[in-house]
């Protein structure tokens, strides 16, 4: 898979994923993401960070094994406690974690690791990244 056959699938994933609003990195945030923010209300940050390219196979044709990291940032209401943000990252856990995706070539997720950012001026945070690897 190409680099961008690889954004294509991962963030086609994560559009099937409905629980709050998605800004995908490198985008202007959609409308249901700026009205969450105005809100207050919950919203997700998507990013993909591609990593090192390996040969997986050495024969007349090479197969590249692309790696790399999703990475997704859950952002609730400040002062809501982390239960809001925990059922979010719960929620994105059972969508993403060790799933095999194959729309234009197989592609793997890994186990999910969340990380506690807390809370700053506007938000309460949580992180989500899942290791992924495409051939």
């Amino acid at each position: 898979m190409s680099p961008e056959e690889i954004r294509q699938t991962l963030e086609g994933h994560m559009a099937g994923w409905l629980d709050a609003p998605v800004a995908y990195d490198g985008n202007a945030a959609p409308p249901a993401v700026r009205a969450a923010q105005d809100a207050g209300t919950p919203w997700v940050r998507f990013s993909i960070a591609p990593s090192t390219t390996v040969n997986a196979s050495i024969t007349d044709k090479p197969c590249p094994r692309r790696a790399g990291l999703i990475f997704i940032q859950v952002f609730t209401e400040r002062d809501a406690g982390t239960a809001p943000a925990r059922q979010i990252t719960s929620s994105l856990t059972e969508h993403w974690e060790n799933e095999t995706l194959n729309s234009i070539g197989p592609l793997w997720t890994l186990e999910a690791s969340e990380q506690r950012v807390g809370p700053d001026t506007n938000y309460y945070q949580l992180n989500l990244t899942i290791p992924y690897r495409a051939d």
